[in-house]
């Protein structure tokens, strides 16, 4: 057992192990594995403490969380696009005919860039030849053109 300048409970140190800590929070202890790690710039190693579990009478209870790799993951929005989606009156369906999705599609995309439709949707091109959606940037371009094209095409413009 590890020297320490803490008083802890015989039923806490009895749980201390060579390359642990405990640290006390409230009337709670926690068990950490303890290490060190070279830090450029510093003179000593910093210290590194990884969570075990809680220190009870009766033993260490093991944290069942363990921690994954985010890599490859991607946040998107969801809700207002959704909503959105959803709350879509008929009257706005009718005109549109069975292009309402599409048109939809651009306006949630112009207003969310970040929406869920981006990888869900192939918007079909004039021709009915989707568009593929490769990146932000071209989605940006292509929200621009189609919606150009969907603006002139319904509306007459004055003047």
């Amino acid at each position: 057992m590890p020297a320490t300048g803490k008083i802890y409970p015989d039923w806490v140190q009895a749980q201390r192990a060579r390359g642990t800590t405990v640290k006390k929070k409230g009337d709670t202890y926690y068990l950490y594995k303890r290490t060190s790690r070279r830090v450029p710039g510093k003179k000593y190693p910093q210290p590194v403490d990884t969570y075990i579990g809680v220190i009870t009478p009766d033993g260490v209870v093991e944290s069942g969380k363990r921690k994954i790799s985010l890599a490859g993951i991607e946040v998107k929005e969801y809700g207002f696009s959704r909503a959105v989606w959803q709350l879509c009156p008929e009257g706005w369906k009718r005109p549109l005919g069975e292009d309402w999705e599409d048109v939809l599609s651009i306006i949630v995309r112009k207003w969310s860039p970040e929406t869920y439709l981006m990888k869900e949707r192939a918007i079909q091109g004039r021709k009915g030849v989707p568009l593929p959606v490769r990146s932000a940037g071209v989605l940006a371009e292509q929200n621009d053109i189609l919606w150009l094209q969907f603006y002139k095409s319904e509306f007459t413009v004055m003047g």
